[in-house]
């Protein structure tokens, strides 16, 4: 009876242990096991492999980079899309204004940037410039060089802005013209921020 039961603990030990076998040999795409033994590891690596292959990051020879990523540059890179308008497109409803298009759109590789654009950035647009609005100007959006003027007791005026004349996308010191004493009016509240511009 005892040999009887060892037996089948055997049997049972050996069958727990199955699944594990049969994992590790069926990671190769042939169901060989992989150069390291068809370890679960390897097997992720592959899919992986295999994901970037079919998320088209090979190269021009069919190759595919080891990291499975593709070059990041450092500048934004525009693609237009495959169906989109050839005087538009980066699809803003502008038209660009190249000779061909004969629009009014400045940066038609940009949606932000075309006329009548009121919002203000920090950054220049996908042409190099911060004339969001095309306009052929650059407006800031904050006062550069504020003098304050009036008293702590008539009230201060010149608002707020720019102690100096930050260009557009660099910082500077700005703050807001207050009450120092009775008498006269000062920049208060100092902080660094971003000129942004359109």
């Amino acid at each position: 009876m005892r040999r009887r039961a060892l037996c089948v603990l055997a049997v049972l030990a050996a069958a727990c242990s199955f699944p594990g076998v049969t994992y590790s040999n069926g990671s190769g795409s042939d169901g060989s096991a992989g150069d390291d033994g068809g370890q679960p590891e390897a097997s992720a690596a592959e899919g992986s492999t295999e994901a970037s292959t079919e998320g088209g990051m090979q190269g021009d020879d069919g190759s595919v980079d080891g990291s499975g990523l593709v070059d990041v540059v450092d500048e934004y890179v525009f693609e237009a899309a495959p169906d989109a308008p050839v005087c538009d497109q980066d699809e803003d409803t502008y038209q660009a204004s190249s000779t061909q298009c004969s629009g009014n759109d400045c940066c038609d590789k940009d949606s932000h940037a075309h006329p009548n654009e009121t919002g203000y950035f920090t950054a220049p647009d996908n042409c190099g410039s911060f004339d969001y609005d095309c306009d052929g100007t650059l407006e800031p959006e904050y006062p550069v060089n504020i003098t304050c003027g009036g008293t702590g007791l008539t009230g201060c005026t010149g608002g707020s802005g720019f102690t100096g004349a930050p260009q557009c996308g660099e910082s500077g010191p700005y703050g807001t013209c207050m009450g120092s004493g009775a008498l006269k009016c000062t920049v208060q509240g100092i902080t660094m921020v971003v000129q942004a511009c359109r």
